[in-house]
């Protein structure tokens, strides 16, 4: 066919090593307008062509060095290196880099060095040698003005091209892209990879840009931004001027721009492309260059539901544009209008040039609609409330109008409030915090149930308030997570924070993420608590699940930042923890065991690591709070001990007090730490502890003299408030010692459920639990929302008061510190 004669033309070029990349590229291009002609996969043909590419840019940059080597006095021996040029490498981007590429596509690249690696003396200029290999490089593979040849090369998506050279160092390209570059280039470093030079340099560059384009945080901002890209590209682009003149109609296919026109293969792309910025930085399935894998995977995740037909399109598009441009190597996207070229596009599409424009008009329709339904806002209404506080919320008249469905909710979210004034500083301090603010008003706006949910609980909750004010963007899991508010489960969430670590890389970056995990797991749940989905028996077992979950992730980062299989120690839940009763707000009490094959140095430097990267303060906090002062050397001593350590020490030195400790105590298991064996040894040396007949007199003067401190020193403080649950005299706190000294006097008793029966009380852990739950969620004027259950709460008061008479005596009748010294634990 004539249409390739450019196939058999013969080449005059003197430089031999571009003789021979030429006749190469010649090669594979016969055996791919072969495929096209027998209906080849072209999203294999893609992948393949991508990686022929990539093996010619390889070849090409090691030619160039070694071209250019001689002339350069100043470069080190290097040789013994594997690498054609140590610290050199290039990135593909676009569909390169994205393993999809076209017959006659460009190859978007850009290139780095890394100081500490590039055979160059920092006195002789890396930057400019860098740029000499690299336009080498250029000249034996684009043939620019000489005419033949073997990929085009685009060089302007590197940062600033218009002031930048060819190559910039590794340190400058990661300032550049973490401080200084637009929104925009997160979307050109999406689909970056290794295509050329130091792999291994290079793959250090992109696992240190990986928090650059992969955000934890929800940036809806990103959707807008890209929704503006495509109108500049519709505006501004050559290729586009008969379009914009019917810029709507998908009816007529004639001269259709397959990559950039409406519902074409750039319309896919950024489909997938804004949800996989949107959403990659929680799911690591969706950190991938690939547009038909994204788009896969977002259909398995339901983020785009139904993704079918726009992969169909995707692959239909892009067989066609390939037929389009192997016509004549053209680097050209619309569809033929001259009878030659229809006919060559029948061949390849093995239809009639009709058929294939009743299809393209089709598949235009369905990614028109999946387009406009992500990126196109609806027009503001007609008529507007007038708005109360959108001035001093910091929104302009003309944002006021977009936003005013969701800002009339917050205005009468602020009108209800008992005191309007402080719910709106309590809605300024969030927002100022809010990056991408109108995005997020925008978000609610389209959900108002969620914008009842979010503005009432900020307002309703202090506890919501501070962890708001602490992490504002955890407001992400309404949208992230939307599916788990209706049924909350404490597995759901450990399994969306096991994806946000896998999504997440490097040791700095996955500690963050473990705090914006559980700052988000913790609001879900509050709002649970508050909206009623999560009842008030099942708020302690989440919350109790939910801790447990994040000492296994913790535990999960600690191994690997140490290099270890698992954490050689098992942890021992004290406190709430160890009783499954967490309440809102709940700190950790924990004890340390080794392993019994651990080393006591390996094992003490697990915990501390554990520890610290629970307990380290970020910019959202700490993941939980741990109190390890109920370990036997107390708060001076090494973190962890041994098993028969600590068994010598509950057996024979432990008091009265670190028994009574012991009542709560539960071994937890993970698949990061913990064993089995370990946690049945430590139930057994409980049990033992627990049932074991001792000093009756002794047991009494402890434990009134332990409750005398309580009482003295927590328990009748005078500043508690009228809303205190926990250290009111005859609450929790004093339910809990009472329980706990319960089972020390009987070894019939083996938890704090039966003790409760025991004393009488069985009802009254479950009020004091609840009541302890709304004060910490509602804050001390919690009776005035739930005044059946304050009053309750305060029978419940009366009855623990009179159970602590009759178990202990009067605390007028209680041994002080002067009276009766603690001495360890006398047996009987």
């Amino acid at each position: 066919m004539a249409g390739f004669d450019y196939l058999s033309r013969t080449f005059s070029d003197p430089d031999l090593d571009r003789r021979r990349l030429l006749i190469d590229k010649q090669a594979g291009q016969r055996a791919y307008v072969e495929a096209l002609r027998n209906q080849a996969d072209p999203i294999a043909q893609g992948r393949d062509w991508a990686a022929f590419a990539q093996s010619q840019s390889a070849q090409a940059l090691k030619l160039a060095w070694h071209t250019c080597k001689d002339s350069l006095r100043f470069v080190k021996d290097f040789e013994a290196s594997p690498d054609p040029i140590p610290g050199l490498f290039i990135l593909g981007l676009g569909k390169l880099g994205g393993q999809d590429l076209n017959f006659s596509s460009d190859i978007d690249l850009v290139a780095f060095y890394d100081p500490a690696t590039l055979p160059v003396p920092e006195a002789a200029g890396r930057t400019h040698i860098s740029a000499q290999i690299l336009r080498r490089f250029i000249k034996l593979i684009d043939g620019h003005k000489s005419g033949a040849f073997v990929w085009r090369t685009d060089w302007r998506l590197r940062p600033d091209p218009s002031v930048t050279d060819l190559a910039m160092s590794t340190d400058a390209g990661l300032d550049y892209f973490h401080f200084q570059s637009a929104p925009w280039r997160r979307l050109a470093m999406l689909k970056a990879r290794v295509i050329a030079g130091d792999v291994q340099a290079g793959q250090r560059f992109l696992q240190d840009l990986h928090s650059f384009i992969w955000r934890r945080n929800l940036d809806f901002s990103m959707v807008e931004e890209i929704a503006h890209l495509k109108h500049r590209i519709h505006l501004e682009h050559p290729d586009l001027t008969d379009q914009r003149r019917v810029s709507h109609d998908l009816g007529s296919q004639n001269g259709f721009h397959l990559k950039l026109g409406r519902g074409g293969i750039r319309d896919i792309e950024f489909v997938a492309n804004a949800q996989q910025l949107l959403w990659g930085g929680r799911q690591a399935g969706l950190q991938t260059p690939h547009t038909l894998t994204a788009l896969a995977h977002l259909g398995t995740l339901n983020i785009l539901p139904a993704p079918g037909p726009l992969m169909a399109a995707y692959g239909f598009f892009r067989n066609l544009e390939n037929a389009v441009q192997a016509y004549d190597d053209g680097h050209h996207h619309k569809l033929p209008e001259t009878p030659e070229r229809q006919n060559w596009i029948e061949t390849v599409m093995g239809q009639p040039f009709s058929q294939t424009l009743d299809q393209v008009g089709e598949y235009r329709h369905h990614v028109a609609a999946a387009f406009d339904r992500l990126f196109e806002h609806a027009a503001p209404p007609k008529t507007t409330q007038s708005l109360q506080h959108a001035g001093t919320l910091g929104f302009s008249e003309r944002r006021s109008l977009e936003l005013n469905a969701v800002l009339t909710q917050i205005d009468q979210h602020i009108n209800n409030h008992a005191t309007p004034e402080a719910a709106l500083n309590t809605l300024q301090t969030w927002f100022r915090r809010l990056k991408g603010l109108s995005a997020y008003m925008r978000a609610l706006q389209d959900a108002p149930d969620l914008a009842d949910l979010a503005i009432g609980s900020v307002l309703e909750s202090t506890l919501i308030t501070k962890l708001i004010e602490q992490s504002p963007l955890a407001i992400d899991c309404l949208f992230a997570h939307r599916d788990l508010l209706e049924t909350l489960s404490a597995q759901a969430l450990i399994a969306r924070g096991q994806d946000l670590l896998d999504a997440t890389s490097g040791f700095d970056s996955r500690l963050a993420a473990l705090r914006t995990w559980i700052n988000e797991s913790l609001y879900l749940t509050y709002l649970a608590l508050i909206s009623g989905k999560l009842g008030p028996k099942q708020g302690p077992e989440v919350l109790s699940h939910l801790a447990e979950g994040a000492l296994d992730l913790c535990a999960q980062v600690t191994a690997h930042e140490l290099g270890l299989a698992r954490l050689p120690f098992t942890i021992l839940a004290m406190g709430r923890l160890g009783l499954g009763q967490m309440a809102p707000g709940s700190d950790l009490d924990l004890i340390f065991v080794l392993d019994e094959e651990a080393q006591l140095e390996t094992g003490s430097r697990a915990v501390s690591k554990f520890i610290s990267t629970m307990n380290a303060r970020l910019a959202e906090g700490r993941v939980y709070e741990i109190d390890t002062r109920l370990r036997p050397s107390g708060a001076s001593g090494p973190p962890t001990l041994g098993l028969s350590s600590f068994s010598e020490h509950q057996l024979t030195r432990a008091k009265t007090w670190e028994h009574l400790a012991l009542t709560f105590m539960r071994p937890l298991r993970g698949q990061w730490h913990g064993s089995a064996q370990q946690a049945q040894r430590l139930m057994t040396l409980k049990t033992q502890v627990l049932t074991q007949t001792r000093d009756l007199t002794q047991w009494r003067l402890d434990c009134q003299l332990m409750l005398r401190r309580l009482l003295e020193q927590r328990i009748d403080q005078k500043d508690l408030g009228q809303g205190e649950v926990k250290l009111a005299t005859g609450g929790l706190m004093e339910l809990e010692y009472l329980c706990a000294a319960k089972m020390l006097s009987d070894p019939n008793l083996s938890t704090h459920e039966q003790a409760a029966q025991a004393l009488g009380l069985a009802s009254i852990p479950k009020t004091q639990r609840q009541a302890l739950q709304s004060q910490r969620l509602h804050g001390n004027n919690w009776a005035e929302k739930t005044p059946d259950l304050a009053e309750k709460f305060q029978d419940s008061c009366q009855t623990v008061r009179e159970a602590t008479h009759a178990l202990l005596g009067s605390p007028e009748t209680y041994p002080s510190p002067h009276d009766h010294e603690e001495t360890p634990v006398l047996w009987v």
